[in-house]
């Protein structure tokens, strides 16, 4: 059974899920090359998974999924009961892991979903959202999505549930008072107009000031909202609309393998601080690899360049 375990010096939490199945000797064993398809994920394939915990359809066929991951890093199931070894604590792997599966198509890359995808994807997170709130012991949602480099297989996302005690650094700016910080910054952002890639009247696609990647993208809500799932539906679409528009962009940019898609919005009440957006990060896999050394990021490009080399791209396309 998995369980979370927290570092004695820094706090921070992990979980350990032996049941996930890599074995030491796996991280010795080349990548293996994903098949063209169908996959798991394929329509028709629906008997190999789990019961859907809920669907996205039009004219009576499947367009989203979600579902409980097979091989699940936390379960629902444990009381959440704690450990204590000297200073060592440990939890039961209390908590929900399911799957996002924005699309039918087979080989499409999260950079490449449309408009209706995304808005689908949304609409799905909105729902589980919902139904994981009404268990109490869980405090925090996570939905992110990583791809490598070679074949796409069939794009996914993952959403994780995390219980109170475990609560990894929420994003939240407040700084203590009820202003919004985000709001500041992206007002700030359209009037200089050197990191925005793509703006509207709901969303604005930005390259922030300090990134943690090579290239980093926000696409934030211009209308204040703590949480995604409590986002309207204009502003949801606007957002679909800008990753749809904008993503496809970060497949122009040669050596940039690595993908990180994560949302980052409140699930429980109470940060009046707290802007929701969603981060995608992109990096070479010498990045990605340098990241795990717990060093402050050295960026190759300037956040300006990026921007500028996005809004050229963007023209092109249009």
């Amino acid at each position: 059974m998995s369980e979370w375990r927290q570092d004695p010096l820094s706090g921070r939490w992990v979980v350990v899920a032996p049941e996930r199945g890599l074995r030491p000797d796996a991280l010795l064993r080349p990548r293996p090359t994903m098949a063209p398809g169908p996959c798991a994920l394929c329509p028709g394939r629906e008997p190999l998974l789990p019961r859907a915990l809920g669907t996205q359809e039009h004219d009576g066929l499947w367009q989203g999924r979600a579902f409980p991951n097979p091989v699940p890093a936390l379960r629902i199931e444990p009381s959440g009961a704690r450990r204590v070894d000297g200073p060592l604590v440990a939890l039961e792997g209390l908590g929900a892991h399911e799957l996002l599966v924005p699309t039918r198509r087979h080989g499409v890359p999260l950079t490449r979903l449309s408009r209706a995808e995304w808005g689908g994807l949304f609409a799905m997170y909105r729902s589980r959202a919902v139904d994981l709130a009404r268990d109490s012991r869980l405090a925090q949602l996570e939905l992110f999505g990583v791809e490598g480099d070679g074949e796409p297989g069939h794009a996914h996302l993952q959403l994780r549930a995390l219980p109170h005690g475990v609560l990894t650094a929420p994003h939240s700016t407040a700084r203590g008072s009820e202003v919004c910080p985000t709001c500041d910054l992206v007002a700030h952002e359209l009037q200089q107009r050197v990191r925005v890639v793509q703006s509207g009247p709901h969303a604005v696609v930005l390259v922030p000031f300090a990134p943690l990647a090579p290239v980093e993208l926000w696409v934030v809500p211009r209308s204040h909202a703590a949480a995604a799932h409590d986002a309207s539906d204009v502003v949801v679409d606007a957002v679909s609309r800008a990753l749809a528009e904008t993503l496809p962009l970060l497949d122009r940019l040669a050596g940039m393998p690595v993908v990180v898609w994560r949302l980052e919005s409140v699930f429980r009440p109470g940060d009046p601080g707290a802007h929701w957006r969603v981060v995608v990060r992109t990096a070479t896999a010498h990045a990605a690899v340098e990241s795990l050394s717990g060093l402050e990021p050295v960026l190759p490009l300037s956040p300006e360049s990026v921007a500028d080399a996005l809004r050229a791209a963007l023209g092109s396309m249009t």
